[in-house]
């Protein structure tokens, strides 16, 4: 067996295109949320990255947001990601 390989560090946008470049199509959302400000609110970093079919795309985000859902119903249940 060989010797694993170094682990490298990668920006989160690197990490990010090489995850999506393993896929055919493929979805990224995700967010960065900042300490509270004083008035209650917060500042936000968003990001939402696709690669593919637009319509496949679509897919599997509404596939996500109804398994999130299910979850939320079904806290306990076998579709929890």
């Amino acid at each position: 067996m060989s010797e694993p390989a170094e682990l490298e560090l990668f920006t989160t946008e690197e990490l990010i295109t090489e995850v999506l470049n393993r896929m055919d199509h493929g979805i990224f959302a995700g967010m960065i949320v900042t300490a509270s400000n004083e008035d209650g609110t917060g500042d936000n970093y968003a990001q939402h990255l696709w690669k593919g079919c637009s319509l496949t795309c679509a897919g599997l985000a509404s596939e996500i947001q109804h398994r999130i859902l299910r979850s939320r119903v079904n806290p306990k249940g076998e579709d929890g990601g």
